[in-house]
C-alpha cells in the first residue's frame, strides 16, 4: 500500500521544519475533523444517545457561536484561534491543494482574519497538489520555510 502523496508532502514539511529548525506542529487542522470533547464545553448527562447528539450538534456550532461574538471573525478562524492560544502556537501553516480549491478556498481569508486578531502573526501558505507532485519544488519550499521561520523569530523579538 503506498501512502498518499499529498501526506507524504506535508509529512515531508514538517520534516524539515523540525529538522533544521526544532519547529514543533503540534495541530492539524485541515485535514482532521475530529475533535476533543473537553473543548466543545457539553453538560453533563446520563443518556449516551443525547450525549452523541448533543456533542455532534456542538461540534459544528462551538466555533459559529464564537465567531458571532467577534465581530468580522468566522468559525473556521475561532477554532484557530482555542488551538494558538491553547499551545501558545507561534505561526500558521496552511497548505493549500491546488485540486481541492473548493476545500481550501477560505484559507486567504483566515489569514487575513488572523492578521486582524493577533496583529502580525507570521503565516505561511504552501501551495501544492494531492495528484500532480509535478508542481512541487523542494527548493522552493525550503526558502519559503526559512523566511517563515525568520519571520516567526522576528516577530518573537519585537514582543
Amino acid at each position: 500500500m503506498k501512502i498518499p502523496r499529498w501526506i507524504v508532502s506535508l509529512f515531508y514539511v514538517a520534516f524539515i521544519a523540525w529538522s533544521l529548525y526544532g519547529a514543533v506542529f503540534p495541530v492539524e487542522r485541515t485535514y482532521r475533523e475530529a475533535e476533543s470533547i473537553y473543548r466543545l464545553e457539553l453538560p453533563k448527562m446520563k443518556d449516551p444517545l443525547e450525549h452523541i447528539a448533543r456533542r455532534w450538534i456542538r461540534y459544528w456550532t462551538h466555533w459559529y457561536d464564537r465567531a458571532k461574538q467577534r465581530p468580522g471573525s468566522i468559525p473556521e478562524v475561532e477554532r484557530l484561534t482555542e488551538y494558538i492560544n491553547d499551545y501558545q502556537i507561534d505561526g500558521v501553516v496552511f497548505h493549500q491543494a491546488f485540486s481541492c480549491r473548493t476545500w481550501h478556498s477560505g484559507i486567504i481569508l483566515q489569514a487575513q482574519v488572523l492578521k486582524k486578531i493577533y496583529g502580525e502573526i507570521p503565516i505561511l501558505i504552501l501551495e501544492g497538489d494531492i495528484v500532480d507532485i509535478s508542481s512541487y519544488n523542494e527548493a522552493d519550499t525550503h526558502h519559503r520555510i526559512d523566511a517563515f521561520v525568520e519571520t516567526m523569530e522576528a516577530a518573537k523579538c519585537k514582543q
